[in-house]
């Protein structure tokens, strides 16, 4: 899918759709003892959310794939469905923000006393985020990159043009740029 956004957009879109309630889903296939039913469903949102750089829900539903595999109980399920239910949410309400029509403004951020540190803890974040390909990165690029573009818009807006067109090694790239000109300390 490599330079085709709008089909990423697409696959992304359908992903949160068919997985929205996999939670409940799987819930209910425990309560049912429909134990392959809920083993299946699991394995097909780990792929999927692999297969779509959504490395948090990957990783839970691992976590999960594997309890279910080695035969815990309901109860000991649980905890592992409600983390996975809570990174889901999180990945499809990133999901639903690249959604947006392009050129949509993004959610206001107040950058005024925003101190060196606080800039630094967004970067440091981010480029955790965009160094594992994650998808959260837009949302997390949405609701503070204008810390980064009030102190060099240019440079800032490069990065938010690569981060929302879903090429995170090149935000990577641009984002170390930013911090290794505007955010070392002077030797």
């Amino acid at each position: 899918m490599l330079g085709n956004l709008e089909r990423y957009r697409r696959v992304i879109g359908m992903f949160a759709k068919t997985h929205r309630n996999n939670p409940a889903h799987l819930r209910q296939y425990l309560a049912d003892g429909r134990d392959d039913e809920a083993r299946h469903l699991i394995h097909a949102l780990r792929d999927s959310a692999a297969s779509i750089g959504a490395l948090a829900v990957t990783h839970s539903a691992s976590t999960l794939e594997a309890a279910l595999h080695d035969g815990q109980t309901n109860a000991q399920l649980q905890p592992l469905i409600d983390e996975l239910e809570a990174v889901l949410g999180v990945a499809i309400q990133g999901i639903a923000q690249t959604q947006q029509q392009p050129g949509s403004p993004p959610p206001p951020h107040d950058t005024k006393g925003a101190s060196l540190e606080e800039v630094r803890r967004f970067v440091a974040e981010l480029g955790v985020l965009l160094a594992e390909d994650d998808i959260l990165s837009v949302k997390r690029w949405r609701s503070q990159g204008a810390l980064l573009e009030a102190l060099q818009p240019d440079e800032a807006r490069q990065i938010g043009e690569a981060i929302d067109n879903f090429e995170f090694e090149l935000a990577h790239q641009r984002l170390n740029a930013y911090i290794a000109h505007h955010l070392q300390d002077p030797a």
